[in-house]
């Protein structure tokens, strides 16, 4: 979901000064979301709240709606920056989750229009006030989120401000409601959406032949049985569960660790593994 704000600028004769947050985990929107890591568009909302007297001149941070953000950048006009206190607070904030939180200040030469008054209130407004993270947890599935949002991207450009956000659900009823409520909640303020890469909510089944055949054969062949998870993820398979009707499906693959962020890697063995399994399932099945 896109969501725009109109921005207006005007000539200011302030110093410059870019902030940078980083040295956040980061990570994948769905499996990742319940560790209650920092997002980096969220915590620069909350270090120009901090400020005051301040005109924003651009943000930028994340790369991609499903992954929560680990970087973000913010030029502003100031007469004076001084953040020490509130950065220290911080650190103690998010020390359990992001303990490598860094935060860097450099004053900087700049030309460019800065946001006006009204324009740098409603951006650190949204940056602060739009929701983000775990919405909703599952009630016959303990530890499993149900609904969730990631603030994924933030960017500005001459006229516009941008929040690009990825909304999670198993159940479509509570994700369009989510969807909605972002939408309107952005309209308060002026805000034009537009969504963008729906794909289906994919409920867990609790009678499954194919999953039964399928942890009978992991069984044979590797003397155990399989960990059977459901995690909070969008998949394929929603999409295609939803197109034909009681279609018994289910998702497996190797072992992957720190997805959606530049540590991500793969088990070169898991994947061996995998392809052994799935010809095996596929002479069973046929």
């Amino acid at each position: 979901e896109d969501c725009y704000f109109n921005i207006t600028r005007e000539n200011c004769s302030k110093n410059t000064y870019e902030i940078q947050l980083s040295g956040l985990k980061g990570g994948h929107s769905g499996i990742d979301i319940n560790k209650n890591r920092a997002n980096a568009n969220k915590v620069m909302g909350e270090i120009l709240d901090y400020l005051k007297d301040i005109n924003i001149v651009s943000i930028n941070g994340g790369t991609a709606d499903n992954v929560i953000p680990s970087q973000c950048k913010a030029v502003i006009k100031s007469k004076d920056i001084d953040i020490s206190d509130f950065e220290e607070k911080l650190k103690t904030k998010y020390n359990n989750t992001d303990p490598e939180i860094k935060i860097t200040i450099e004053k900087i030469e700049n030309n460019d229009m800065a946001m006006d008054e009204k324009s740098t209130k409603k951006v650190i407004d949204l940056l602060n006030k739009l929701p983000n993270g775990v919405q909703e947890m599952h009630t016959d599935i303990d530890g499993l989120v149900k609904t969730s949002l990631n603030m994924g991207i933030v960017n500005t450009d001459e006229n516009k401000f941008h929040i690009a956000y990825s909304i999670r659900s198993s159940s479509d009823t509570d994700k369009y409601a989510l969807t909605d409520k972002v939408k309107e909640m952005a309209e308060c303020y002026g805000g034009t959406v537009q969504t963008h890469g729906d794909y289906c909510g994919w409920d867990y089944k609790k009678d499954s032949k194919l999953r039964e055949l399928m942890c009978d054969i992991f069984n044979k062949q590797y003397g155990k049985e399989p960990v059977i998870d459901i995690i909070h993820a969008g998949l394929e398979c929603g999409i295609i569960s939803s197109k034909i009707e009681g279609l018994d499906c289910i998702s497996f693959g190797p072992d992957l660790h720190d997805i959606h962020t530049p540590k991500e890697r793969l088990n070169i063995k898991s994947a061996q593994r995998v392809w052994e399994f799935l010809k095996a399932v596929l002479k069973e099945i046929n």
